[in-house]
């Protein structure tokens, strides 16, 4: 369970910790500034960072939230370590409690309850998405907030009018790779209604809100990175299940060199979103 990436153990198509952070600043960051401006007048002093993976989203929290203290849970031992020695380095281990702890389970033994609930894509990761969703409301403060950032539509990266998109390929790519993750998890993370559940919990002011990130051409050398290395962790991930002329030409497109691929094309973009499910839990339950 973590906030970045599927699979905390470096190998064949799985994220790597200089990959988490890559992948922080093309698709955290923005969601974290979305979360900033959303509570900033709540007066949040104890926050939890549920799945808190390698600790990167942990010290941006720290530093958006300079008053508060931090606490970041994660089922992972090896991440925490990490997440330990990012803390220390960036200045905020002094404001930051990481916690080992499998949050399938009820948490309230090992927490103290808190202001804020931050999940970012580690909820999907859970046996029993309902119930890990109920245990996180268990750890709100009345009058506290969760906040669910979970994955919204596919990566768009090539124009209509390019030669893998109007050929088809992009599109077997695409579902290969939302077929794997399914496999990858068990489980369709997209069937999850996260809006429906928070209302099933009885919070105050349940929304969903779709957040569109967006870097259009031309991409700069760090987008261009995380790009490719998305699309090779999906592509090592689905390329079994795909048809090998069309693995063939998406390994071309990664190719470096290729005047049409992620390096070199004028026209390759990254259009991608994240939803915020979020929640305020009541005051006064017992008015329910």
């Amino acid at each position: 369970m973590n906030s970045l990436g599927h699979d905390h153990k470096p190998g064949h198509g799985t994220p790597s910790d200089a990959d988490a952070i890559l992948d922080a600043e093309i698709t955290l960051l923005p969601m974290l500034d979305h979360l900033e401006s959303m509570v900033s007048g709540d007066g949040a002093t104890r926050l939890l960072d549920l799945g808190c993976g390698p600790g990167i989203g942990t010290v941006e929290l720290a530093k958006r939230f300079p008053s508060a203290s931090i606490i970041a849970i994660d089922a992972s031992s090896e991440m925490l370590e990490v997440a330990s020695r990012r803390v220390e380095q960036q200045g905020v281990g002094d404001r930051v409690e990481l916690v080992l702890g499998d949050f399938d389970r009820d948490l309230r033994q090992l927490l103290e309850p808190v202001d804020l609930v931050w999940a970012s894509l580690s909820l999907h990761h859970t046996t029993d998405s309902a119930a890990a969703l109920a245990h996180a409301v268990q750890l709100v403060n009345p009058g506290g907030r969760i906040v669910v950032n979970e994955f919204g539509t596919h990566l768009g990266a090539w124009p209509d009018s390019a030669a893998v998109v109007t050929k088809g390929i992009w599109a077997r790519f695409s579902q290969a790779s939302a077929t794997s993750r399914i496999e990858h998890l068990g489980h369709d993370p997209a069937s999850t209604d996260w809006e429906q559940l928070l209302k099933s919990l009885l919070l105050d002011e349940v929304r969903a809100i779709e957040h569109q990130i967006h870097y259009p051409p031309t991409l700069d050398s760090s987008q261009r990175r995380w790009l490719t290395r998305y699309l090779s962790r999906a592509l090592n991930r689905c390329a079994s299940a795909m048809d090998a002329s069309d693995v063939a030409a998406m390994e071309e497109l990664l190719d470096p060199s290729h005047p049409d691929g992620v390096e070199l094309s004028s026209d390759v973009r990254i259009e991608i979103s994240r939803v915020i499910y979020t929640g305020v839990r009541a005051s006064d339950e017992g008015s329910h």
